[in-house]
């Protein structure tokens, strides 16, 4: 989980991604494009790791689409660690204030309550793998 900070919300956490380019082939490529860029993890050359998720049995929740990706030792990159102690780096954009793995999915759809309008609580909770 990404830790941002914004004057309305505060410090708030949200989950890699963004919108779809028009340079974007498909959403996928999408989200492989955002997790480098707000992570510096570098997946765009291998976008069969991530899978689809469905939310509440659909393909989308109000028009965003959401990934699983498993992580290996071979994405860490950069230097900034984890404030739950992961050993385990990445690159944060400047968007981004810090990060953290939490393990247990509904402590970190509480997390996620801020951002998105619920959105992204929504789909950590009641995701399942399409893949």
């Amino acid at each position: 989980l990404l830790t941002a900070f914004k004057k309305k919300k505060g410090d708030h956490h949200q989950l890699p991604g963004g919108h779809v380019d028009e340079g974007d082939q498909s959403p996928a490529h999408a989200a492989a494009r955002e997790l480098f860029e707000e992570t510096g993890i570098d997946i765009r050359n291998g976008l069969d790791r991530l899978s689809q998720v469905k939310i509440n049995g659909k393909s989308s929740l109000k028009g965003r689409v959401f990934y699983y990706l498993p992580l290996n030792d071979d994405d860490r990159v950069g230097s900034c660690s984890p404030s739950s102690g992961e050993d385990f780096t990445v690159n944060l954009s400047s968007e981004h204030i810090g990060y953290c793995f939490e393990k247990n999915r509904d402590k970190a759809a509480d997390l996620l309550y801020l951002h998105s309008g619920g959105k992204s609580k929504t789909a950590m909770l009641t995701f399942e793998r399409i893949k």
